[in-house]
């Protein structure tokens, strides 16, 4: 049953001002995971890879946000394929959580495998770089004293030595970054600077990016401008607040109990986007732990 927001509401503004900046996923997802928006998504990709990238595609993305779209936590990703072949996962995640890297391996694998049909061999794999941008802190970084974290497989005792260049994970954490920022110590990320807040008008490094910029500003104003895909960005929002509350409450009381249910809320999370792709039951139980009748109870909901 879907949610009747009034948007001019004005106990609502600042929830919705929020849920209408890049930081929201669905706002993300129409922004760079749209075709026809390929330049401004290129560059932002190469402006966190730090290289030059080919002729890209976005047309894996075309079924991923649903005219009817409600299931209000399904992770929504932007899947992108390289002229060379090489793929690439870039997902908006405004709360961090103790199984994120184990969601983020599990999507870069099935990225990764995603080329690969019966019958074939290996060596048409393609090279996969999985991208997160986290709006929140990971615990586990904390010693980390960079924003941007980048992951390869390495040989424990031989660490220049990478298994295979087809792996690699970039996490971004904007908390960071604006931390580093205010205290001059890291360059302005002009990217990072318009996910944050799509008004900036400060300094690109060239005039091509500034264009580009200006070009991802006139996309978000139109994105903005239409009432359902501004519902659906709201109807996010808020189910997130609820989560994040909840689960607040319930540690604040000492509720274990609370606890329970907000993992149980990721779980659920990630089995209803599995499902979504196909994925066996079988393969969701392994990642996430839920019993069959539980996995076949969510299938019956979406």
């Amino acid at each position: 049953m879907q949610n009747n927001f009034n948007l001019n509401d004005g106990g609502m503004e600042e929830i919705v001002e929020k849920s209408l900046l890049p930081t929201n996923d669905v706002i993300f997802h129409c922004l760079f995971g749209t075709v026809g928006n390929e330049n401004i998504t290129k560059n932002l990709l190469e402006k966190i890879l730090n290289k030059n990238v080919e002729e890209i595609k976005l047309d894996l993305n075309v079924n991923l946000i649903r005219e009817h779209y409600d299931d209000k936590l399904g992770i929504l990703d932007v899947r992108i394929k390289e002229k060379n072949g090489t793929n690439y996962n870039i997902e908006m995640q405004n709360t961090s959580s103790e199984q994120l890297p184990q969601r983020i391996l599990w999507y870069w694998s099935k990225l990764y495998s995603s080329d690969l049909k019966r019958g074939k061999n290996y060596n048409i794999l393609n090279k996969t770089i999985a991208i997160i941008i986290v709006n929140d802190g990971i615990n586990k970084f904390d010693e980390i004293k960079k924003y941007e974290t980048k992951w390869n497989i390495r040989e424990e005792d031989y660490k220049d030595i990478i298994l295979t260049e087809d792996f690699e994970i970039r996490i971004i954490e904007l908390p960071k970054y604006i931390k580093m920022k205010q205290e001059n110590k890291v360059r302005i990320n002009t990217w990072l600077e318009f996910i944050l807040n799509p008004k900036w008008k400060g300094v690109a490094e060239s005039m091509e990016e500034e264009d580009l910029i200006e070009e991802a500003r006139k996309k978000w104003e139109k994105i903005i401008s239409d009432k359902k895909i501004r519902d659906r960005a709201l109807r996010r929002e808020v189910a997130e607040l609820d989560r994040n509350t909840a689960i607040k409450n319930a540690t604040d009381k000492g509720f274990e109990q609370g606890i329970e249910q907000g993992k149980i809320a990721q779980k659920r999370e990630s089995a209803i986007k599995m499902l979504r792709k196909g994925s066996s039951i079988k393969d969701i139980m392994e990642i996430t732990g839920l019993k069959k009748a539980e996995i076949e109870e969510i299938k019956k909901d979406i």
